[in-house]
């Protein structure tokens, strides 16, 4: 048996390299067509050919009825998340933000930059991505180990670094202090972080309004990402943003293993 057979389970090599396992997605459409018995056969033959695979699977609510039969073979409930949504025709509580922050950019010299980045800076920017998470699926998953899933986070943020067809990389200012990263592709933001010693300061809706507001001046049309609802101040960071909530889906893992006691990716 090898990975070409099956019908259902779909290689991830990014996951693979990212958790240090064999990962897979699921076909949505065949799991429909084939059903839980093959799903269940493919996992049971992944199993006894590589000893250890993780599985990923994002359910839209009118597929929940699929997400109980995947819990009876193994699988787990993990998140549900949901994706902001802001019209950037319509960016008043982006103005108003800057507006009353006015004084304070000037002050303090907060800024967002596109520009390339020396090792040094993405040394920080490495950091900042290993520290910062705890609200994401794998941190808030108990079968895979915290060491697991903030590295994975160093992984994706080097992806993303490396994708220079649709993607940028903002690093966030404070003064000459790097505050954190907003990593975007195309209109979407993927992957937000701000230092540990930077939060609670309210700087992170000033970045996030200045990156709002600059591609509202370039003519960008709208602004998208995907957050957990676990993750209150990212939603309330929207909310004050002016971004609208819509599509929800709900996110189920399987380990053939738990990986508390993996010690790297």
């Amino acid at each position: 048996m090898t990975e070409k057979a099956f019908k259902i389970l779909i290689p991830l090599a990014h996951e693979t390299r990212n958790l240090g396992i064999n990962s897979y997605g699921i076909n949505l459409q065949s799991l429909h067509i084939l059903g839980i018995q093959q799903i269940n056969k493919e996992i049971n033959q992944a199993v006894n050919l590589e000893k250890d695979i993780f599985i990923f699977y994002a359910i839209p609510p009118d597929l929940l009825n699929t997400a109980f039969e995947l819990s009876s073979i193994g699988f787990n409930f993990i998140e549900c998340r949901i994706q902001p949504y802001l019209n950037l025709a319509d960016i008043l509580s982006v103005k108003r933000i800057l507006e009353q922050a006015e004084a304070r950019i000037k002050a303090e010299r907060i800024r967002i930059s596109d520009k390339v980045m020396d090792k040094a800076d993405i040394g920080i920017l490495e950091y900042i991505a290993r520290t910062s998470f705890i609200c994401d699926r794998y941190h808030a998953d108990p079968r895979c180990s915290k060491l697991v899933a903030d590295e994975r986070m160093v992984y994706w943020l080097h992806d993303i670094l490396e994708d220079t067809t649709n993607s940028v990389v903002y690093t966030l200012f404070k003064d000459t202090e790097i505050c954190g990263f907003i990593a975007t592709k195309g209109n979407h933001l993927i992957l937000t972080a701000l230092k540990n010693g930077c939060t609670g300061q309210g700087l992170g809706k000033i970045f996030w309004a200045q990156l709002l507001n600059e591609w509202h001046i370039n003519n960008r049309l709208i602004a998208t990402t995907s957050i957990s609802i676990q993750n209150i101040p990212a939603l309330n960071l929207y909310c004050r943003l002016g971004f609208l909530m819509r599509q929800t889906e709900f996110v189920y893992h399987f380990w053939s293993k738990a990986h508390e006691n993996i010690t790297r990716c």
